[in-house]
C-alpha cells in the first residue's frame, strides 16, 4: 500500500528537540495515541512552571540533585518545554520510527498519570512526502541530519 501524502505545507522550524516519553518509553503509546507530550517531574508545581518561577524550580532541582550540572540541564529542559511554540518540532522514537509533532499553544497540564503539553494535531511518523520515518533509514534518506545527544536533532531537508 502506498503511503498517503500528508497535507502539510513545508514551514520553517525554529527549533527541534528530542523528548523521551517516560522512563524506558513508558508513556510512548499513550502520548502518541492521545496527541500529548507527557513529561515527568513529580513534585514540581505546574503553576510554578507555567508562571516561569524559575528561581523556585532551580532551588528545588539543586536540592534534589547533588550534581549541579544535572540541575542546570533539567532547568533548561523545563524552560524549553514550557516556552516551546507551534514553530518548534519535538521528536521521539517508538517502534523503530521517528515520530514528530508540534506543541499547541497553552501551558503544561497535569492528570493522574503525569504532567503534559498538548500537541497541535497528532504525533506523525511520516515526512511531508508521506514516507514513514523508520529509524534505520533516517541517516540514509537524510544525510544532512545531525544528531546531538544532549538535546536536539537538526534536519537539513
Amino acid at each position: 500500500m502506498a503511503a498517503e501524502k500528508l497535507s502539510i505545507d513545508p514551514v520553517r522550524i525554529t527549533e527541534a528537540f528530542y523528548i523521551k516519553l517516560g522512563r524506558s518509553g513508558g508513556w510512548e503509546v499513550d502520548s502518541i495515541q492521545r496527541g500529548l507530550m507527557r513529561i515527568g517531574w513529580v513534585g514540581y508545581s505546574t503553576d510554578d512552571i507555567n508562571s516561569g518561577r524559575w528561581d523556585v524550580i532551580a532551588q528545588q532541582l539543586r536540592n534534589e540533585h547533588s550534581h549541579r550540572g544535572t540541575a542546570t540541564r533539567d532547568l533548561a529542559t523545563f524552560k524549553d518545554i514550557a516556552s516551546s511554540t507551534e514553530h518548534d518540532v519535538w521528536i521521539t522514537f517508538h517502534s523503530s520510527r521517528l515520530w514528530w509533532g508540534r506543541l499547541a499553544p497553552g501551558g503544561i497540564e497535569e492528570d493522574e498519570l503525569s504532567k503534559f503539553r498538548r500537541l497541535s494535531g497528532q504525533w506523525r511518523d511520516q515526512d511531508i512526502s508521506g514516507r514513514v520515518l523508520q529509524t534505520a533509514n533516517i541517516l540514509v534518506r537524510y544525510p544532512s541530519c545531525k544528531v546531538s545527544a544532549a538535546r536536539s536533532v537538526v534536519f537539513g531537508l
